[in-house]
């Protein structure tokens, strides 16, 4: 094993360490705050369990990426940890859209969840390889938050997380129209020229 490969392994146990990390913080916030707070259908509780849950699904879908990722000569360690929060942030407003949305989908959310956890993952694969891109991705994410928050008098994080919620659900439609489509325009290619040759033909 060469001395790149071996930092990359190294940097590889750092990340999965993390990951771990990350999933026992965002479990004890959740568990906490759900056993102290007595206030039902909260808003910061979804968003706790929201958080929970894509640290928890996200991360066993995130890792088969890292490690396809890591046959990239520009993907780093700082480029995994951006792309993990970046993972965090898309995961927990798609969660929070179906959980919080007034639509009737938002009712059959749990029916969606396998399906769109899916497609996520696919999602993945198309995230930044190199640190710069990633944090460009990741930035307005986090500029729509503490914007928000300045613009909101008492600064309360309740006040954005319908925000999110909608932006949320819009990205999870996406994703789940861009994933059946995916699936569907192979066929519809193949229909398409088979058509063509019989028409040539006739």
């Amino acid at each position: 094993m060469s001395k790149q490969e071996k930092i990359k392994s190294t940097y590889n146990k750092f990340f999965i360490a993390f990951i771990v990390l990350v999933f026992i913080v965002c479990l004890t916030i959740a568990l906490y705050y759900s056993v102290t707070s007595r206030r039902e259908n909260d808003q910061i509780t979804f968003l706790l369990i929201s958080l929970f849950l894509t640290s928890f699904i996200g991360g066993m879908v995130f890792i088969p990426v890292h490690l396809e990722f890591l046959k990239d000569k520009d993907y780093t360690f700082s480029t995994a940890i951006s792309n993990y929060f970046l993972m965090l942030i898309e995961g927990t407003i798609m969660l929070l859209g179906f959980s919080l949305s007034e639509t009737p989908a938002g009712r059959y959310s749990q029916w969606f969840l396998v399906i769109v956890f899916l497609f996520f993952g696919m999602h993945l694969f198309s995230y930044p390889r190199t640190f710069k891109n990633s944090l460009l991705a990741l930035l307005p994410h986090i500029m729509f938050v503490v914007l928000n928050l300045i613009g909101v008098k008492g600064g309360s994080i309740e006040s954005i997380v319908n925000l999110l919620a909608k932006q949320g659900y819009v990205f999870a439609l996406s994703l789940i129209i861009a994933g059946f489509l995916m699936f569907f325009m192979p066929w519809f290619w193949i229909r398409r020229e088979t058509s063509k040759k019989i028409f040539r033909k006739s």
